[in-house]
């Protein structure tokens, strides 16, 4: 077996026969730390696309992006009627749409600082 240090406190223990195909590629080192960097991007990224189906739901639901909606729940007394009569539960909704505004958020920044580095 071969022990790979990817950082100072993470070290990677590689199969040989796996090891020996990877060297005659180039440097085990930088190839593993670009796997972990693509493989991560794309978890990223998939998380993101998570999100947005998520933002989508709502903004289909209720016809309006979450900006637009609660500046109008807060001030709009007749749309927040027209949302009570049609017993939608905007409250709950309210809460997770926010959520997934504010995790979209983190998440696009984490793959900034990603992609920046």
């Amino acid at each position: 077996m071969h022990s790979i240090a990817i950082q100072p406190q993470f070290q990677l223990i590689v199969d040989p026969k796996y090891f020996e195909v990877l060297r005659s590629f180039g440097n085990v080192e930088e190839i593993f730390r670009k796997l972990i960097h693509d493989y991560t991007v794309e978890q990223v990224n998939q998380r993101i696309g998570k999100i947005k189906q998520e933002l989508t739901t709502f903004e289909k639901k209720y016809g309006l992006p979450y900006q637009e909606f609660y500046h109008r729940v807060a001030t709009d007394q007749e749309f927040l009627t027209q949302l009570n009569t049609a017993g939608l539960i905007w409250e709950l909704d309210i809460n997770a749409w926010e959520y997934c505004v504010e995790e979209l958020t983190v998440w696009h920044g984490r793959l900034k600082d990603i992609l920046q580095n």
